[in-house]
């Protein structure tokens, strides 16, 4: 896919906003019914074949063959003159130059040249808008390809989340890593799934199908095709009545050492030595979050937030908003989280997405580590005082570390007095 740039160009002898601007060949209205306006879509997929300046995902697959015909009507359908045009730059300017309310038809039949060389002759708009469409799908589809999986690339897809009141958060930290034959494996809390991909037309748009093998909970949840809207860095997919975001993972051609600040700018704190499931180093913000609030719901245990381990933190604060997202009624009441806890940290601080760089709150064991690698070195910003992680201890407590210190302790979820550092991977 060729890179799209804007471009300026000047095209003369194509201007017809008055009489004095008409080709000398003015012609009788001769199907005014296949009159293409400013506004069909007709013309934008004109426009994305002829030119390479379009902002949109060029129509590269077919070709015009010139020389053709074109005749343009003013805002009331009579004829304000015929005009030959024998390339691309031409068609371009002529698009470009209409004035509000004009419009054009192609005096067909047309040839257009496909990409295999095949040349398919055009009757008529309906054929024409078929044709372009058709090979639209295929381009954007292309192009889809190619950002899930760039070739020769070390990248990936995170699973991510944000503090959006509902947002499903299944499986937040499972990264899927795509193949260029079609193949993909979804890596969650250190057991790798393999399976299929493949982007499609179906309906009205496009979709990503996830295909993985076996009967699992997980294969359960991801296979099926989803609608998505894709960008360079980011793929929303429609996920029934929700949507789920995967943002972009790359390995870092840089080397961090402990200390130095990283990619989203925090400081490095941990570097477990190679890349693996979409990552290798830790940081941690330089700025605790503003609210001092409770962990969790008092007396209410969240399965699966039990984990201290390094590589975990990203994984218990999905299953921590999954909990709350999951609660009838939370977000308009966070009072129904029990009587003397109401989840702040836990559902509103536990993850969010800041230029696409996923935080969430560290495991035990890596907040130990920003103790131990920055804290105890005279390095870091954190206060000496009580945060929270993502391990829970039981229904009615949560781990903290003491930066006083450097312990681990654990205390009452509706305990409000504590603060948060959130962390990412990179």
């Amino acid at each position: 896919m060729k890179k799209i740039f804007y471009v300026l160009f000047a095209l003369t002898g194509l201007l017809f906003t008055s009489c004095s601007d008409l080709d000398d060949n003015a012609v009788s209205n001769p199907d005014v019914a296949d009159h293409i306006a400013q506004s069909d879509r007709l013309i934008s997929l004109i426009d994305r074949t002829v030119n390479i300046a379009t902002d949109s995902v060029a129509i590269e697959c077919v070709n015009f063959v010139y020389p053709l015909t074109l005749q343009v009507y003013n805002t009331t359908l009579e004829p304000l003159g015929a005009y030959p045009i024998n390339d691309d730059l031409s068609f371009v300017g002529l698009i470009a130059q209409l004035t509000p309310g004009q419009s054009i038809s192609i005096s067909y039949p047309i040839t257009i040249l496909a990409e295999t060389g095949e040349s398919v002759t055009i009757n008529n708009n309906d054929e024409l808008t078929a044709s372009l469409l058709s090979c639209q799908h295929q381009e954007y589809i292309a192009w889809c390809n190619t950002i899930f999986c760039p070739p020769a690339s070390t990248c990936g897809w995170l699973v991510s989340n944000t503090g959006w009141m509902g947002l499903d958060a299944t499986y937040t930290g499972g990264y899927f890593s795509a193949n260029p034959n079609g193949t993909i494996t979804f890596y969650y809390e250190g057991e790798s799934y393999n399976g299929t991909w493949v982007f499609l037309f179906a309906g009205n748009g496009y979709q990503l199908n996830i295909s993985l093998e076996g009967t699992s909970a997980v294969a359960q949840y991801w296979n099926q095709s989803y609608p998505v809207t894709v960008s360079d860095a980011m793929i929303t997919l429609q996920f029934g009545n929700t949507t789920r975001l995967f943002t972009k993972q790359c390995q870092e051609t840089q080397t961090y050492t402990i200390g130095q600040e990283g990619p989203a700018g925090g400081k490095v704190f941990y570097d477990k030595g190679s890349y693996t499931e979409g990552w290798r180093y830790m940081e941690v913000a330089t700025t605790d979050n503003d609210t001092l609030a409770q962990w969790g719901c008092d007396a209410v245990s969240i399965t699966g937030t039990h984990s201290a381990a390094i590589g975990r933190g990203l994984t218990n604060s999905g299953k921590i908003k999954a909990f709350f997202n999951a609660m009838p009624g939370y977000y308009t009441n966070p009072a129904t989280c029990s009587t003397t806890a109401n989840g702040t940290v836990a559902a509103n601080t536990a993850l969010y997405l800041n230029n696409n760089f996923q935080w969430f709150l560290p495991s035990k064991e890596e907040l130990l580590l920003i103790y131990q690698n920055l804290t105890a070195n005279s390095q870091g910003t954190m206060a000496p005082a009580f945060y929270w992680t993502s391990t829970e201890t039981d229904a009615g407590k949560a781990t903290v570390v003491d930066f006083g210190t450097g312990q681990p302790a654990e205390v009452p979820k509706s305990q409000a007095d504590i603060k948060t550092r959130p962390v990412r991977y990179f």
